[in-house]
């Protein structure tokens, strides 16, 4: 049975929740839906849901880190759980994709995502296949840091309900 490893990120706490930067922990946990429980792991720092099936066993992880240290909560994750880098996945918020964009990217540059890069510089390698979800570029007088904490605004959460549907 194949083991994979997929990490959504975001940034714990409920004053994250909704958040762009929490996109990748929220389409994971859309994913996950009922398929399987979240519980926290003090150990390595994170929340793990497993899902299951006849072909493969799915760990989901939830670093508890902060976005920017993503890295610690996934190598302790892999310490103790063999899984080959082309079984894992990270599903994260992009803003170089329009809002509501997906594209699955076989690996590469960590293009300012902090916590992508976290993941790659703990694993000593970019090739790690990432899921990248679209909240488009700030607008013009709105820094990055102040987007990508924002919550979506009411018009563009029906982008954001197409999003998960086809993530």
């Amino acid at each position: 049975m194949e083991k994979k490893l997929v990490i959504g990120l975001g940034n714990p706490g409920a004053a994250f929740e909704g958040t762009r930067h929490n996109l990748g922990v929220d389409v994971l946990r859309h994913w996950v839906g009922e398929q399987a429980e979240w519980k926290a792991d003090s150990k390595i720092n994170a929340e793990v849901a497993v899902v299951s099936s006849q072909w493969s066993v799915v760990s989901c992880l939830f670093p508890l880190t902060g976005m920017n240290e993503s890295g610690q909560a996934v190598a302790a994750f892999l310490q103790n759980n063999l899984v080959e880098p082309e079984h894992i996945l990270i599903v994260h918020d992009e803003l170089e994709l329009a809002l509501g964009d997906v594209k699955l990217k076989a690996g590469g540059s960590a293009k300012g995502h902090n916590g992508v890069r976290s993941i790659q510089q703990h694993l000593g390698t970019d090739e790690i296949r990432r899921l990248r979800l679209g909240i488009g570029r700030p607008p013009v007088g709105v820094t990055v840091h102040d987007f990508v904490l924002a919550r979506f605004r009411l018009e563009e959460q029906e982008s954001i309900t197409q999003l998960n549907a086809r993530a």
